[in-house]
C-alpha cells in the first residue's frame, strides 16, 4: 500500500461530472421513457398508486452504473471513490428540494412520515453510490482485459478479479441490497 496516496482522494471535476450525468439522464429517463418504464418515490410522498415494473427499476437503478461505465474511462487516479461519491451527490441532489422543504411537498397525512421519508432515500443515495462504484470498476477490469490500462491481464487475474469480494462483489451485493430495499420501503410505508 502506498501510504503518499490517498485512499479517499476524488477528483473533484469528475465528481461534479458524474452528478451532472445522473441528473441529466435521470431527468432524460423520466421524459424519454414510456411512463410505466420510469420509476419515482412519488407513491410514498402522494400516495399515487404506481405499478412498479421491473423495467423501471432496472433503468433507475442502471443510470448510475452507466455514468460509473464512463467515469472508469476518464478518472484514472482513483475512478471507484470518485463514482461513489458522485452517484452519491448526484442522488441527494434529485431529492435536495423534498428534504429540505418536508412540509412543502409532502400531504398532510405525510407528515409523520418524515423519517420513512428519510431512510427511503438513504438506501437510495448508497445504492447509487455503490452502482456507480461498480461501473466504474467494470470499466477497471475491461481496460486491464484488453491492454487498454497499464498492462494486459491474463484471463485468469481477470476472473479473480471480477470475483474480488472487497472491489467488485461487495459493491454490486450493496447496490443492489439498498436498491431493493429502496423500493420495497417506499411501496411499504406507502401503504
Amino acid at each position: 500500500m502506498n501510504l503518499s496516496q490517498p485512499r479517499w482522494k476524488v477528483n473533484i471535476l469528475f465528481v461534479a461530472l458524474g452528478t451532472a450525468l445522473v441528473i441529466v439522464l435521470t431527468r432524460l429517463s423520466s421524459v424519454v421513457a414510456p411512463q410505466n418504464w420510469y420509476f419515482t418515490f412519488g407513491a410514498l410522498l402522494y400516495e399515487v398508486p404506481e405499478p412498479t415494473s421491473w423495467q423501471a427499476v432496472v433503468i433507475k437503478f442502471g443510470i448510475p452504473v452507466v455514468v460509473g461505465l464512463i467515469l472508469g474511462f476518464v478518472e484514472t487516479e482513483n475512478p471507484s471513490i470518485t463514482a461513489a461519491s458522485a452517484g452519491f451527490l448526484g442522488a441527494f441532489i434529485l431529492t435536495w428540494p423534498a428534504l429540505t422543504s418536508w412540509e412543502l411537498y409532502a400531504p398532510a397525512p405525510l407528515l409523520d412520515r418524515r423519517g420513512a421519508f428519510y431512510l427511503v432515500y438513504l438506501f437510495y443515495f448508497t445504492a447509487f453510490a455503490y452502482l456507480e462504484m461498480v461501473g466504474a470498476r467494470l470499466t477497471l477490469v475491461y481496460l486491464q482485459a484488453t491492454g487498454a490500462g497499464k498492462a494486459k491481464k491474463s484471463r485468469q487475474k481477470i476472473v479473480a478479479d471480477l470475483l474480488d469480494w472487497k472491489e467488485t462483489v461487495r459493491p454490486i451485493v450493496v447496490g443492489v441490497i439498498t436498491g431493493v430495499l429502496s423500493v420495497v420501503a417506499s411501496k411499504v410505508f406507502a401503504e
